[in-house]
């Protein structure tokens, strides 16, 4: 089935090190707190290596999927990439740059989503996108609260 990619990007400032959102990033069974569409998480708590799989639960757009994740790119502090199967196959990418010496770091979360093609993509590629914005925004904002 052909496919369509879509890109979506959010971005923040936080005020705090890398290190301390790195620990909130990197360890996956803490992200429900703060990433709104997360309700679950099966892995074992600490920071991620590249390699490491785990499981979620999310809901999305009124459904509720159990989704995969494989650890593919790391660089503490810095870098973090996963391959996520949700219902779609996409790339999650974190990037953290620290800002005034290390005290705020600036955030980016990229979603590339393959997405099914189709006479319906348009619109479910421009609901998804406006929805995972949302999302990511959100999330953000909940990080930089909880961090």
């Amino acid at each position: 089935m052909p496919t369509q990619p879509i890109t979506i990007e959010a971005a923040d400032e936080i005020a705090a090190p890398p290190s301390a959102v790195w620990s909130h990033i990197a360890d996956p069974t803490r992200r429900p707190a703060w990433m709104t569409e997360l309700t679950r998480v099966d892995a074992a708590p600490g920071e991620v290596a590249v390699g490491d799989r785990f499981q979620g639960e999310s809901s999305i757009l009124f459904h509720d999927f159990i989704g995969a994740s494989e650890v593919t790119d790391v660089e503490r502090d810095r870098h973090l990439q996963e391959e996520v199967v949700i219902g779609a196959r996409f790339v999650s990418r974190w990037e953290l740059v620290s800002l005034d010496g290390g005290a705020r770091t600036a955030v980016r979360h990229t979603i590339d989503v393959e997405f099914p093609a189709g006479p319906f993509s348009p619109l479910e590629r421009w609901v998804l996108r406006r929805r995972l914005l949302r999302m990511q925004r959100a999330s953000l904002r909940k990080l930089a609260a909880r961090v």
